[in-house]
């Protein structure tokens, strides 16, 4: 009998605290999820169709870019690698240049 009452009272208690974490744990959770890492707009250089953007311009895309939640995923086979990075019928291209630690990251 005390083995059902404590092991109910072990269940609520897991129950409530998976219900209510704290901020700090849920964000750290959702950070390990993430579609893209969030980008900081000091830390960036931003270039389009060649010419470099700044002020209010490079802001709004980088706002749009950190909102954005899914991304599309293309495959490069082995000798496509050229087709995919100069494609002939594409858009402008927008090129985000970061550091993130010590790695230098390139976003197409």
């Amino acid at each position: 009998m005390t083995w059902t009452i404590i092991s109910i009272i072990l269940i609520s208690f897991l129950k409530i605290l998976v219900t209510c974490l704290p901020t700090g744990l849920v964000e750290w959770l959702i950070k390990k999820f993430e579609t893209h890492s969030k980008l900081n707009v000091e830390n960036i250089t931003l270039t389009i169709d060649g010419k470099q953007l700044e002020g209010e311009d490079k802001i709004k895309v980088i706002k749009d870019f950190n909102e954005a939640i899914f991304l599309k995923k293309h495959y490069i086979y082995p000798g496509t690698e050229e087709a995919f990075l100069n494609p002939e019928d594409s858009e402008t291209p927008i090129v985000i240049d970061t550091k993130t630690g010590k790695k230098m990251l390139g976003y197409f």
